[in-house]
């Protein structure tokens, strides 16, 4: 009797062990997570320079370690306009739990592809301002000379011209319109959200492919004059012998009709044009002849970013 209920004990020993060792795994993976917790703490503290998070919306963190990750610095809190100034390589910018245009020019760097052929000093015209996150990004290069940027809504337009504010040194460069353009002067309705950083169209076919239902029963409309556009840009000043001439597109569906206009007009005669298409890039790419694509991101089959430079 005595051998068996040892031969029992050990039989249960085995089987109890592999329990055991999990548990032992269990009980350090917690210690380590709490220890990461509290390392993350200190950087969450470090990050907002020892005060408590601001605004509290609820990505916060994604917000702080992609920022963490891409050297985007906090720089104080604004809190009459209940927005965060944050800094990068010497750019000022503001922004609110609306982050993720501008982690698109600070932290993905998504127009890098402007590097490989703006080898000398550029003009850029920024259709579709928003904030003025690209503008500032663009100005911050020290071979650009001036950006031009037209946005359409009213919300994101201040919101740019307060960018805009805090970097004076960046302000001779910087030319902003608040008015959107077309394929020619016309007043339209525009479906625009409140709540965001500047999602606007005045495109049927965007609203229908993009907007599901509760976001349409959430629309806001207001009718809008918009300008057409290739009489705008030759209004505007000439660029310098050998300078650079960049056209930067980002309008919720009216890019095809701009661009059609440009080229009607004989004024499409950019050297690099960074282009979001959202209604089918071969659609873009047939109003862009003598232009080659350098680089295209698909998001799916309706939409793509895609950089063009001058085929010589």
């Amino acid at each position: 009797m005595h051998d068996a209920d040892q031969r029992i004990n050990q039989m249960l020993k085995a089987q109890l062990q592999p329990i055991k060792d999990e548990l032992t795994g269990f009980r350090r993976a917690a210690a380590t997570m709490e220890s990461l917790g509290s390392v993350y703490q200190a950087f969450r503290l470090a990050f907002f320079k020892g005060k408590a998070e601001p605004l509290g919306f609820p990505n916060i963190d994604y917000f702080i370690i992609t920022a963490l990750i891409n050297d985007i610095k906090f720089v104080r809190y604004d809190a009459g306009g209940k927005r965060m100034i944050l800094s990068k390589d010497g750019v000022l910018f503001a922004t609110d739990a609306y982050f993720y245009i501008m982690f698109e020019l600070f932290a993905k760097n998504e127009y890098r592809e402007l590097a490989r052929f703006a080898d000398r000093p550029f003009v850029v015209y920024d259709v579709g301002m928003n904030r003025g996150y690209a503008s500032l990004w663009f100005a911050g290069k020290p071979q650009c000379r001036a950006v031009y940027g037209f946005e359409i809504l009213d919300a994101p337009y201040q919101w740019a011209l307060y960018n805009f504010s805090l970097n004076p040194t960046l302000a001779g460069k910087l030319k902003p319109f608040g008015f959107g353009l077309a394929g020619e002067n016309k007043t339209a309705e525009l479906l625009y959200e409140e709540a965001s950083d500047g999602v606007s169209t005045i495109m049927p076919a965007f609203y229908d492919s993009y907007w599901a239902p509760q976001r349409k029963a959430q629309a806001l409309k207001k009718t809008v004059k918009l300008r057409k556009a290739s009489e705008v840009f030759s209004s505007l000043p000439k660029c310098a012998p050998g300078e650079l001439r960049v056209l930067k597109i980002d309008v919720e569906g009216a890019e095809y009709e701009i661009l059609e206009d440009l080229g009607r007009e004989k004024q499409l005669d950019f050297d690099i044009i960074l282009a979001e298409a959202h209604l089918g890039l071969d659609r873009l790419l047939a109003l862009t002849p003598g232009y080659t694509p350098v680089e295209v991101v698909k998001h799916s089959d309706l939409m793509a970013n895609v950089t063009l430079v001058r085929t010589r």
